[in-house]
């Protein structure tokens, strides 16, 4: 997997997705098994992520590298690989947990996010994440630091569940 930084994330559409990935040359990416130059087009799938306007579906882009033959997806980082809900929804959810407030407004703004999503997103950062992010001093405040720091510690996407190789790229600024 191959996640490219957008600095919002509170905005999640077909429209953004498009729009980001046509910015990307996908020559300048990097594969996980540390080779660049090497990616080719190779088709997309649908997926669908809740947001406050409702169930969004996706066409998610795919590259191949030509060296290893891994595939790939290309996610926006305001997206976490194999979960239906958005990073600024989970850390919506992370943070009234932390603060110890109800999560009244959650289900207010997204419609589409339970109890049993918001019971799923404590349970998996309580189990994993909150001791790993404190054992490195990382705040859960800052998205973009957190970003940073649990793709260059733990080489994946915050909050991600499965342990698929999973790379940061960051446009040039």
């Amino acid at each position: 997997m191959i996640t490219i930084y957008v600095k919002d994330i509170n905005h999640i559409s077909q429209k953004l997705y498009d729009d980001v990935i046509a910015m990307v040359n996908i020559r300048k990416l990097t594969c996980t098994c540390g080779n660049c130059r090497c990616f080719i087009q190779h088709g997309s799938y649908n997926r669908t992520v809740k947001t406050s306007n409702g169930a969004v579906r996706l066409r998610i882009n795919r590259v191949k590298c030509t060296i290893c033959g891994c595939t790939h997806a290309l996610l926006l980082s305001s997206i976490i690989p194999y979960s239906q809900i958005s990073l600024k929804d989970q850390m919506d959810i992370i943070n009234c947990y932390e603060n110890q407030s109800g999560y009244d407004r959650i289900f207010e703004s997204v419609f589409s996010i339970d109890e049993s999503n918001v019971h799923s997103v404590i349970l998996r950062y309580c189990r994993y994440w909150k001791p790993h992010i404190l054992s490195h001093g990382i705040s859960v405040f800052s998205i973009e630091l957190l970003l940073k720091y649990c793709f260059s510690i733990f080489q994946k996407q915050f909050i991600q569940i499965k342990s698929t190789s999973n790379r940061l790229f960051m446009f040039p600024t």
